[in-house]
């Protein structure tokens, strides 16, 4: 079935996704016209006709807006947009399409490119883009053993099924490095990306947003929330660890903002008991995970699910 809304785009219907939904997206740019091949990105004509499809079916309502309706049992379908990470995409991109529609969407930045460095798992993606994962994981296996210590990646099957996106030996390759101590993982990402680099805030400034830009972000209507500082993995992380990066992300936010965020973007979708509670300590009062599924009257405050960009079908 095909339907001509007034702003021209055809859509076909995506199967029931629910009532209440947030849609999550990372990037959002042309793969064919991007020198970044290792990423998995929307494309801007297929994020427009979303928004259209979106605003068609549901009522727009910020993050924490579809969560208390889903609590009430509000028979009204509603819907929110959230972005994370603080990609350049989302003010060139996204918040033209956001305004053109009349309406406002949730952002989640994270804060170590305001110190032109590139987080962990861009670094990876960026990596990607010029090197086959075979070649990485090969370098990363001598790195491993050079350092003393076990580094084999598996070429036959999925450390993690759960990665849906990507190949078997890319999605081993990320799910290794995300398990790893920030300390090693970090030195062997630095050390190639320093042998194609030689300005990593150059590179930086190409991917990320600004402070200011993020404030602009704001006096546009949009709504921010905090993303940590680096997007570790704060599930496998120390408590001391965790309450470091999730405080210096929230305060770079607050303090360049001079706003209160209330709102936080588990990095990768991953936590555990201890990350909830430093949540709670810092006057957070929810927060989004991954999950594929809508929001529910039984939804747990700091575990609101929400669909990748991939799962809307139109």
């Amino acid at each position: 079935m095909r339907e001509a809304p007034e702003d021209g785009y055809a859509l076909t219907m995506t199967p029931s996704l629910g009532r209440h939904i947030i849609v999550n997206y990372h990037y959002i740019r042309d793969k064919a016209q991007t020198p970044f091949q290792g990423i998995h990105a929307c494309a801007p004509d297929l994020f427009r006709r979303q928004i259209a499809y979106l605003k068609k079916n549901y009522t727009i309502a910020l993050f924490g807006d579809v969560y208390e309706a889903a609590k009430q049992g509000s028979a009204e379908s509603m819907a929110a947009i959230t972005f994370d990470d603080g990609f350049r995409d989302h003010l060139e991109i996204a918040l033209p399409a956001l305004k053109n529609a009349g309406i406002r969407g949730t952002f989640f930045p994270v804060t170590l490119p305001w110190e032109g460095k590139i987080p962990a798992p861009y670094k990876l993606h960026i990596l990607l883009s010029h090197l086959p994962a075979e070649e990485l994981i090969a370098r990363f296996e001598i790195y491993m053993k050079r350092e003393g210590r076990e580094g084999a990646i598996p070429r036959d099957h999925r450390i993690n099924e759960q990665r849906r996106f990507d190949d078997a030996l890319t999605s081993n390759l990320k799910e290794t490095l995300m398990r790893l101590d920030d300390e090693t993982k970090t030195g062997f990402l630095n050390e190639v990306f320093r042998s194609l680099f030689a300005d990593e805030a150059a590179e930086t400034r190409k991917l990320f947003m600004t402070t200011e830009e993020i404030k602009l972000l704001v006096r546009e209507g949009m709504e921010i929330g905090s993303h940590t500082h680096t997007h570790i993995s704060l599930e496998s992380a120390p408590a001391d660890a965790q309450t470091d990066e999730i405080t210096k992300g929230h305060r770079f936010l607050e303090d360049a903002l001079r706003i209160r965020l209330t709102s936080f973007s588990y990095p990768h979708g991953r936590w555990n008991d201890a990350t909830q509670h430093i949540l709670q300590a810092l006057g957070i009062k929810r927060a989004a995970i991954l999950g594929a599924c809508a929001v529910e009257a039984s939804t747990s405050i700091y575990e609101i699910p929400r669909y990748d960009a991939n799962d809307l079908l139109v």
